[in-house]
């Protein structure tokens, strides 16, 4: 077994930490290498192979350990030194995204390692390479967990970060910079405020801080958002073009100089100059490594294919950080790449079209492979694939590629060798073809298109069994696998469940509030999370669940006003604009007492207010008692103890088997008398981890507990989900059942605040 099988043996041994609910405790680790070494021992290849794996997921699991290390420095004021590690470009905010080497903690030198912090950049200007000073208090890494959206837990710990913190004081040390923000710095002076200078900052060093929301959506929805993800495509363009231009210059020079070396080690100085300017994210770390393979194959005379690169490129950089299997966009990158030579070997264009004229041909083929064999992976990493996107990407990618790339890279190197003017002009140029580039996706119809994710599972399947028959049958059958692959995306795009079950999803929106009952397809919203400057719950969390599960937003019910109950209101109604929206408002359809009506079978009682009011507060909160098959669920909004003893007094019914806790678990709420009323088998609450009105309360939890209710929050749980049938209901949560996997754990101390 050679060098390159053994170390892609020992990578596909870490894969199993993609989906392990826990690392490997030290017997179990004890076990494996014991397993190991007599594999190792005895002769034969599959006992080597075994052996290999066995060491691969040892080797994983104990890097994964030593990134949790940090964890120990928790919850405890501290004193930290470090460099800043993430660039600063022109914007600035109260609670700006930086990361922190750490060096120093508590006046005592540490084994470094990564911090986040939400830096106060308007009154404290940073820089990457500034050593600084702070006072914090870390917090374990915690992210809301929901089906779809931001999993914030995973890309951060790809990151190397697992702790967090707000800085209370602020201390510089030493102001000097790093040569790649210095370029940064420069590069921004010139670009002013060039509607497409977040575009062109993101080509050259990857930093995509400064697009906006607009823009980004744009991208995303035209299917071209990848080009500004600096990756495998941009590294071995860049290489092809140092490539390129030494041979074209080689041939002014004496013949000794003509000879493929030095354009090969061009091509790698290339490479990592740009992976270097990106700052070396996991795609281009990966790129980089095959054309370092790439050039030491050809130096050496030896014969490889771009398969052995890749393996062995992708096998190097796991083994140096396994943390790089819970990156999207490495694996989006690898998948690309291997997709590519896939599907350049099984459906080779011919002789003819290998002609220059026949460029546009070519690129086409590609993105036909792409559309086919990637749109799964998509569709599993961001919740939806552009039907738009072969045409966006069929002028896009060459105009990119071709000509703002160049004339980018042009313009930097101009500029930092002194050539400013001629540097600016190659910059005006490229910031003119993308401004081009934006005014053409704009005329281009929303193209995006979302699955369910059951109904994606069997997609997947059909057309991965419509491919291996293909590839046995050969070119004639491909149209079995085209028309499979259609069906099987229309399949995954509207299919819909029914059935006399109904279900509740209390959505991990952090502090706020938003529940979804569905039923045959069809969604129901209690509440709408709450909104932050640039974004609310509803973009975030919302709408890329009711994607994800396929379900349509037939009505939303706003308990009251307040912005982290109501906070995406706006955003659901932009979205599904036919959706009805009821609340204690004068200006929504009524939510008060007496009243009640039918949804998709289920019957809502509406149990309070007892009359429209026109600026709903806690105690005016909308309360529901919704009943179907399997039991009943009581909604409670933010209800307090004057509304619960109004509802007792008014002789209402108020069983039911599962019960929202009001207003998030406070001690003004949850009164012995109401519980009594209700007798809940259930108290569900939803709450932030790090809130700083400390829900739920300890003694409210407490009250419960006497009871005997089972209780359920979001902040341990995730998002929690309630499956009504005729036979009863069953609970299940996204940390523990739904999706139990080491990187989604309880990280740090029990409590919620620390």
């Amino acid at each position: 077994m050679g060098l390159p099988t053994a170390l892609s043996y020992l990578a596909c041994g870490m894969l199993p930490l993609l989906w392990l609910p826990t690392l490997l405790s030290g017997h179990a680790s004890a076990l494996l290498l014991g397993v190991a070494l007599l594999c190792l021992l005895r002769r034969g290849r599959l006992s080597l192979r075994i052996g290999l794996l066995c060491l691969g997921l040892l080797w994983g699991s104990e890097r994964c350990h030593q990134a949790l290390q940090p964890l120990v420095y928790a919850d405890r004021a501290v004193t930290i030194e470090g460099q800043v590690v993430s660039a600063s470009l022109a914007i600035a905010a109260q609670r700006q995204p930086v990361i922190l080497r750490v060096t120093r903690l508590g006046g005592r030198a540490v084994a470094p390692f990564r911090m986040l912090l939400h830096w106060n950049s308007l009154r404290f200007p940073f820089a990457a390479g500034q050593r600084w000073q702070a006072d914090v208090m870390p917090r374990a890494l915690h992210g809301t967990l929901n089906p779809a959206g931001f999993d914030r837990q995973r890309h951060y710990l790809s990151q190397n970060v697992v702790l967090s913190a707000t800085p209370r004081g602020y201390r510089q040390l030493d102001p000097r910079r790093t040569l790649r923000q210095r370029v940064i710095d420069l590069t921004d002076q010139y670009l002013a405020d060039h509607p497409a200078r977040p575009l062109l900052l993101a080509l050259l060093f990857g930093e995509r801080g400064e697009i906006t929301a607009e823009s980004r959506t744009l991208l995303r929805q035209s299917g071209t958002l990848h080009l500004l993800a600096i990756s495998g495509l941009h590294i071995a363009l860049v290489a092809v073009l140092a490539h390129g231009v030494w041979r074209a210059l080689a041939l002014l020079l004496p013949l000794h100089w003509q000879t493929p070396r030095p354009a090969l080690a061009l091509a790698v100085l290339a490479a990592w100059g740009y992976a270097w300017l990106a700052g070396i994210p996991p795609p281009t770390l990966r790129a980089a490594l095959m054309v370092t393979l790439y050039a030491l194959w050809r130096w050496r005379g030896c014969q490889s294919t771009l398969r052995d690169v890749l393996t062995l490129a992708l096998s190097l950089g796991l083994l140096s950080e396994p943390l790089l299997l819970l990156s999207s966009g490495f694996w989006l990158s690898v998948s690309a790449v291997a997709l590519l030579l896939f599907w350049s070997a099984w459906q080779p264009l011919g002789d003819r079209l290998r002609r220059p004229c026949c460029a546009p041909l070519r690129l086409l083929h590609l993105q036909l492979g792409l559309l086919l064999l990637l749109s799964p992976l998509q569709l599993v990493l961001f919740h939806g694939i552009s039907w738009t996107a072969p045409l966006a990407n069929l002028v896009a990618v060459p105009l990119v590629s071709l000509g703002v790339m160049p004339l980018a890279l042009a313009g930097l190197l101009l500029t930092l060798s002194g050539l400013s003017l001629a540097g600016e002009g190659a910059w005006r140029v490229a910031l003119w073809l993308l401004e081009a580039l934006l005014a053409l996706l704009r005329r281009l119809p929303d193209g995006w298109l979302t699955p369910s994710g059951l109904a994606l599972v069997y997609s997947v399947l059909v057309l991965a069994l419509a491919l291996l028959w293909s590839i046995r049958q050969g070119w004639r059958d491909l149209w079995l696998f085209l028309l499979c692959g259609l069906l099987a995306v229309g399949w995954g795009l509207y299919g819909r469940r029914s059935g006399e079950g109904w279900r509740v999803d209390m959505m991990d929106v952090g502090h706020g509030q938003a529940i979804a009952i569905s039923r045959n397809g069809q969604a129901l919203l209690y509440d709408s999370g709450g909104r932050w400057p640039g974004g609310d719950a509803a973009q975030q969390v919302l709408l890329p669940y009711l994607r994800w599960q396929g379900l349509w937003l037939s009505g939303i019910i706003i308990s009251h006003t307040d912005s982290d109950h109501a906070g995406g209101r706006q955003t659901l109604s932009q979205a599904y604009p036919q959706a009805w929206v009821a609340s204690p408002a004068p200006d929504d359809l009524p939510c008060r007492r007496g009243l009640h009506t039918y949804w998709q079978g289920l019957r809502l009682d509406f149990l309070w207010p007892p009359r429209g009011v026109t600026r709903p507060r806690n105690n005016d909160s909308c309360v529901v008692r919704i009943s179907g098959p399997g039991g009943a669920l009581l909604l409670t909004g933010d209800i307090e103890a004057d509304s619960e003893r109004a509802l007792l007094a008014a002789g209402t019914q108020l069983h039911a088997e599962v019960m929202q806790v009001p207003h998030h678990g406070s001690r003004s709420s949850s009164t012995e008398g109401l519980l009594q009323a209700v007798q809940p088998a259930l108290a569900l609450a939803s709450a932030a981890r790090y809130s700083p009105w400390r829900f739920p309360a300890p003694s409210v939890r407490q009250r419960y507990g006497l009871r005997g209710i089972a209780w359920r929050d979001t902040a341990h749980a995730g998002m929690i989900r309630v499956d009504f049938s005729a036979t009863g209901w069953r609970a299940s949560t996204q940390r523990q059942q739904i999706d139990p996997h080491w990187y989604h754990a309880w990280f740090g101390v029990d409590g919620h605040n620390g």
